[in-house]
C-alpha cells in the first residue's frame, strides 16, 4: 500500500482528487519503494510487465529518480544555508512517481506515468507522463517517431484532442452529457475555447493486453495544481494508421468509430 505521512499528504490531496475516477479504476502497484525520512519522502511504484528488459529499466529508474530527488534536496540545503541561515532547515522534499501499462503488443509496451514534486513554496506540482518501450530494441522511444510525418499526424489529431478535452472537463465541471456542446471562441471556428494543443497533452496508446492499441490516452495538465490530470480517450482512425513508419503498423489497428465525435 502506498504510505504517505506529514505535509506530503495534505499538499498532494488536492491535485489527486481532481483525477479521483481514473485513481480508483487504477490498480495499485505491485512493487512500491517508499522512502519516508524526516526531511525527504520518495515514492516509486509499478508492476512487472512480463518484459525483463522493461522491469530491469524501471528499477534503474527508481534509483536514478531518487538520487536525482536527494540532489535537489541537498542543493535546496545549501542553498538555504549560504542565504538564510537564521532560518530552520526543516524544508521536507517530496517526490511521487507511479508507471501503470495501458497496453502491450509484441513491438511495444505502453505506460502512463503520473508524478508529483513538492521542493517547498505554497503547493506542489503535478504532472503526467508516459514511457513508451521498444521491445526489439529495448530502449525508451517518443511517442511522435512512430509517424512517418509528425506533423500531418498532429493535424489529423488537433481536433478530436481538443474535443475529447473539452467534453472530459467539461463533464468533471458537473455538466451533463447530453448537453454537451463544443463552445467556439471566436477564433477557430472548428474548436471550442481554450483548447490544449497536440504538443501540450501526453498521448498514450492504449490496448488490450497482447491486442493492437486501438485508442490513445489523452492526459492533460492544465497548469493551475488544483485542477490536477485531465484524462479522456480517443479511438485509432485508419488515417492514423496510415501515416505510421511502417514497421509501427502491425501495434496498431483503426477503432471502428469517428474520432471526432467525443463519446459518451
Amino acid at each position: 500500500m502506498m504510505k504517505w505521512t506529514g505535509a506530503f499528504t495534505l499538499l498532494a490531496a488536492p491535485f489527486m482528487v481532481t483525477s479521483a475516477l481514473a485513481q480508483e479504476q487504477t490498480p495499485t502497484p505491485e512493487i512500491i519503494i517508499d522512502r519516508n525520512e524526516p526531511l525527504f519522502e520518495y515514492h516509486f511504484g509499478y508492476s512487472p510487465t512480463g518484459d525483463s528488459a522493461l522491469d530491469t529499466f524501471l528499477r534503474r529508474e527508481a534509483g536514478r529518480l531518487e538520487e536525482e530527488g536527494r540532489s535537489e534536496w541537498r542543493e535546496g540545503q545549501d542553498y538555504a544555508r549560504r542565504h538564510a541561515p537564521q532560518r530552520p532547515l526543516d524544508r521536507r522534499y517530496s517526490y511521487w512517481h507511479e508507471y501503470f501499462v495501458k497496453g502491450q503488443t509484441p513491438q511495444l509496451i505502453s505506460l502512463s506515468v503520473t508524478r508529483w514534486a513538492f521542493t517547498g513554496g505554497a503547493h506542489g506540482n503535478g504532472w503526467s507522463d508516459s514511457l513508451l518501450w521498444d521491445r526489439q530494441n529495448r530502449d525508451v522511444i517518443r511517442f511522435q517517431s512512430l509517424f512517418s510525418d509528425w506533423l500531418a499526424a498532429s493535424l489529423v489529431l488537433r481536433e478530436p484532442v481538443c474535443f475529447a478535452i473539452d467534453r472530459a472537463t467539461y463533464l468533471r465541471e458537473g455538466g451533463n452529457p447530453q448537453d454537451y456542446t463544443g463552445q467556439d471562441d471566436g477564433l477557430d471556428p472548428n474548436l471550442p475555447d481554450g483548447c490544449p494543443g497536440v504538443a501540450n497533452v501526453e498521448l498514450i496508446p492504449v490496448g488490450n493486453i497482447g491486442q493492437p492499441f486501438d485508442r490513445l490516452l489523452i492526459r492533460y495538465t492544465s497548469g493551475a495544481y488544483i485542477m490536477g490530470i485531465v484524462e479522456a480517450e480517443i479511438p485509432v482512425t485508419a488515417e492514423l494508421t496510415g501515416l505510421l513508419v511502417p514497421r509501427w503498423r502491425p501495434a496498431f489497428r483503426a477503432a471502428p468509430v469517428d474520432a471526432t465525435v467525443p463519446t459518451p
